[in-house]
């Protein structure tokens, strides 16, 4: 058993420490484009974990957190890319 948990420790260490911190994509936010009823376009800088979930697949309805924290829930066009890649600041690659 000791050299199971021993062998699960180096296995765990080893993998977190292959990430380096430093080496960090600063371009790691994506922008979502949605239409207000009222007409006009708005961009949303969003982090990449929120882009990911930002899509409910049955209901329609894009459902996700921007940078500044605010929730947004819009089921009018909304559009995204995995290339519209940008910094927090919104600034593009």
């Amino acid at each position: 058993m000791y050299k199971f948990v021993l062998c699960f420790v180096m296995l765990f260490s080893a993998c977190n420490n292959s990430f380096d911190a430093s080496a960090k994509d600063a371009y790691e936010y994506y922008v979502v484009y949605c239409k207000h009823p009222l007409g006009h376009v708005m961009r949303h800088v969003v982090s990449s974990k929120s882009w990911r979930n930002s899509y409910g697949s049955r209901s329609g309805v894009y459902r996700f957190r921007d940078t500044e924290g605010v929730f947004h829930e819009n089921s009018t066009g909304c559009y995204t890319n995995d290339k519209m890649r940008v910094d927090k600041a919104g600034n593009l690659k």
